[in-house]
């Protein structure tokens, strides 16, 4: 009885003075810690952001935060990563996605959420109109849920990001996959690094690339593909003209079809378009971005000169934006990433002259903050700065 009384104080204390956002990264709440949690939700009005990363939570814990999320009307971002939640809990959090209006990244990563699990979530997602971001990496997703996943891609118009690294997705799974993506016109990023995909599978991807026209990122790491996949994914790049990212690191790869995808990404016409009528200056940094991401090397080096040129806050997103996907994919660690967006906002708090360039500002230091890149008093910090120098460029 006192280790749940302690679990409670525990609660109620994180949610005190009106916080946004509360982290509860292995805390071991279990399943009567998320009940505790999940009642305060219901009437919670300020939370914004929670993480309850590695906590023990198991179904009847992610059922009782369902039911609050029925209920709650403010929070955007939840993590349930790192718990056993199952298929069962995946199904009660569905139900939830059904009805909730304001959540927009749901974490579902290391759940243990097999095909049933996805085939529940899949349905909520054909209904769910908030939801952007989502994370099923590392579960036990096969062809038949992705299958799932694709289908619900068909119909749903609000998902930018869905993460499906590390899973059991195969050439069936990808080809349904792929397509969703011919139809799809709002997903921007895709991962299915760590599967089981193949030629088979990097051929039918390449023909959705071909007539798909948003996505921005691919990752396909360490899957099973070799020269011929990679040869029919260099084929459609020469076809599609949005995409600006793909991860296709693998040793079946020879070098040379690898050096053919790079020149397609460097082809003169193609970076014109992707730059649309950016100055020169611009246009500079954002082929020395592309080249970055697409052939990383000495990466440190690379983000030092394409951190130089950045002139405003659009390119200080792009950045940010970059950079964080290189972390995903593995490329940086988690300390070089921060560094290097510390790094960049520095930089950019020196460019704010205006009311709207300050106000852009404040969103992207509530995001860094949010990503765990700045603590409250950096944030507070470069904020000040901010508007410090945008009062003297005023005076000026």
């Amino acid at each position: 009885m006192f280790a749940f009384n302690k679990k409670k104080k525990k609660v109620e204390q994180a949610l005190a003075n009106d916080v946004t956002d509360v982290y509860f990264t292995c805390e071991n709440l279990g399943n009567k810690g998320a009940g505790y949690l999940a009642e305060a939700l219901k009437v919670n009005q300020t939370v914004q952001e929670i993480d309850l990363e590695d906590n023990s939570i198991g179904y009847d814990g992610a059922g009782k935060l369902a039911d609050a999320l029925k209920d709650n009307q403010t929070l955007q971002e939840i993590s349930l990563a790192y718990n056993a939640i199952g298929n069962e809990g995946a199904g009660k959090l569905a139900e939830a996605l059904k009805v909730n209006q304001t959540l927009q990244t749901i974490n579902l990563s290391c759940d243990s959420i097999g095909d049933e699990g996805a085939e529940m979530l899949a349905e909520a997602l054909k209904v769910n109109q908030t939801l952007q971001t989502v994370y099923l990496s590392n579960n036990s997703i096969g062809d038949d849920g992705a299958g799932k996943l694709a289908e619900a891609l068909k119909i749903n118009q609000t998902l930018q990001t869905i993460y499906l690294r590390s899973n059991s997705i195969g050439d069936e799974g990808a080809g349904k996959l792929a397509e969703a993506l011919k139809v799809n016109q709002t997903l921007q990023e895709i991962s299915l690094a760590y599967n089981s995909i193949d030629d088979e599978g990097a051929g039918k991807l390449a023909e959705a690339l071909k007539v798909n026209h948003t996505l921005q990122l691919i990752n396909l790491s360490c899957d099973s593909i070799g020269n011929e996949g990679a040869g029919k994914l260099a084929e459609a790049l020469k076809v599609n003209q949005t995409l600006q990212t793909i991860y296709l690191s693998s040793s079946s790869i020879d070098n040379i079809i690898l050096k053919k995808i790079e020149s397609i990404f460097q082809d003169t016409d193609r970076k014109e378009r992707q730059a649309n009528k950016h100055t020169p200056q611009q246009s500079n940094f954002y082929s020395e971005l592309l080249t970055m991401m697409t052939t990383p090397q000495n990466t440190e080096s690379q983000l030092e000169q394409v951190k130089q040129l950045i002139q405003d806050l659009h390119m200080t997103k792009f950045f940010y934006t970059a950079v964080s996907s290189m972390w995903r994919a593995g490329i940086l660690t988690k300390e070089i990433t921060s560094c290097q967006i510390v790094a960049s906002l520095e930089k950019s708090r020196e460019l704010c002259t205006g009311a709207d360039e300050i106000a852009d500002f404040k969103l992207l230091l509530e995001k860094a903050e949010s990503d765990g890149h700045i603590d409250r008093r950096q944030m507070l910090c470069l904020d000040n700065k901010a508007e410090r120098n945008a009062v003297f460029n005023d005076q000026r």
